[in-house]
């Protein structure tokens, strides 16, 4: 009888998976369907199939946003591949086990600057440029101190 139960439950977790991943892609395909490359839901799609909490964090986040403030679309293609990246670079950790050390160590090796130059950043020190090619990146003030 625990044989039963226990396989039993392994189909309803495998039937309740399933049905995770179905949301996960109606939410990709939602909020990728206007996007200006097949990119972007490619993207997505993948990190689903690495890690589905991310892409659906990453799903709620950009369809709140969408209902709340009416986002632009490239606004939201460039939050889904910022944050894509993210979850790529930390290996498999769910956004909500990502530290401030975690951050701290992503923005050191972009930076390249040492560590007192990197705490001592500030958000005012940040500015988010474009080029002529239209690639968004952003450049931090680095102050001695």
């Amino acid at each position: 009888m625990t044989l039963q139960i226990s396989g039993q439950s392994r189909l309803e977790d495998a039937s309740a998976s399933q049905k995770n991943i179905e949301r996960v892609n109606e939410k990709i395909n939602f909020i990728t369907q206007f996007a200006s490359k097949p990119y972007f839901n490619k993207l997505l799609k993948k990190l689903a199939g690495q890690n589905i909490v991310n892409a659906l964090i990453i799903c709620d986040y950009i369809i709140a946003e969408q209902t709340e403030i009416n986002i632009k679309q490239s606004t939201k293609e460039g939050k889904i591949k910022i944050l894509t990246w993210l979850s790529n670079f930390h290996a498999g950790k769910s956004f909500k086990e990502m530290t401030r050390d975690s951050c701290y160590h992503a923005m050191a090796n972009d930076m390249s600057a040492r560590p007192h130059e990197i705490l001592s950043v500030r958000i005012s020190h940040i500015k988010f440029n474009v080029t002529e090619d239209g690639i968004q990146y952003a450049s931090a003030k680095i102050i001695n101190a």
